[in-house]
């Protein structure tokens, strides 16, 4: 399951029974249940440095692994920002 927004609001169910969930946002809020039965949860930062994840009454679930991931932050030789 691939889900790629600039926020993902989740207030039921999320399921992959054979595979991955991946998700590619900047928000992502869940109140409802987000479950990989037979592989891996990735949460990844749409575009920059930045994610904001509320699971307030929420759950997230998987078999394998679960990955919360932003681009880093890179800077040039006198210290200042190249990408976010």
């Amino acid at each position: 399951l691939n889900l790629t927004a600039p926020s993902i609001i989740n207030q039921g169910q999320l399921m992959s029974q054979l595979g991955n969930i991946n998700m590619m946002a900047s928000q992502l809020t869940n109140s409802g249940a987000i479950q990989a039965m037979s592989g891996s949860i990735s949460a990844r930062a749409l575009v920059g440095n930045t994610l904001d994840v509320n699971n307030t009454l929420g759950s997230i679930v998987a078999r394998d692994s679960l990955v919360f991931e932003t681009t880093r932050t890179l800077f040039n030789a006198d210290g200042s920002i190249m990408q976010k």
